[in-house]
């Protein structure tokens, strides 16, 4: 559960990546989730945007809204980098600020079976 006391190592990054749409992806929704609610919030996610394909931001259109997979990263601190220092220095520059990134993934717990197949040929074009 999210509160004040939450620790920066407790928190996952969800991101949902939507079905694409005439072979167009959408940018992804991002939310950040306490690491202990992530399974619940995975399934809502899979209930509302896959199972019942809703969109809660169309006011009742119900205009579908299919996510093809599900991502989850950890946040870790990263930098300085060079472009996160004034000045434009280098990497490591103590005068950098340092970040927290999201790039390290967790886990991937819902693939949809249309994204399973586009992966399963993509992984056929790099053999």
């Amino acid at each position: 559960m999210l509160t004040p006391e939450t620790q920066v190592q407790d928190l996952r990054q969800v991101c949902l990546i939507w079905e694409p749409v005439d072979d167009t992806y959408s940018s992804p929704v991002q939310h950040i989730v306490h690491k202990d609610d992530v399974n619940k919030f995975v399934q809502a996610c899979i209930e509302l945007h896959y199972n019942k394909a809703l969109d809660p931001n169309t006011d009742n259109d119900h205009r579908p809204s299919l996510i093809c997979e599900i991502v989850v990263y950890t946040f870790n601190p990263a930098g300085p980098f060079w472009w996160s220092t004034p000045g434009l220095g280098d990497n490591d520059d103590l005068n950098g600020a340092k970040t927290l990134e999201s790039w390290y993934r967790e886990s991937i717990p819902f693939k949809s079976p249309k994204q399973i197949e586009r992966d399963r040929q993509y992984d056929e074009l790099e053999d």
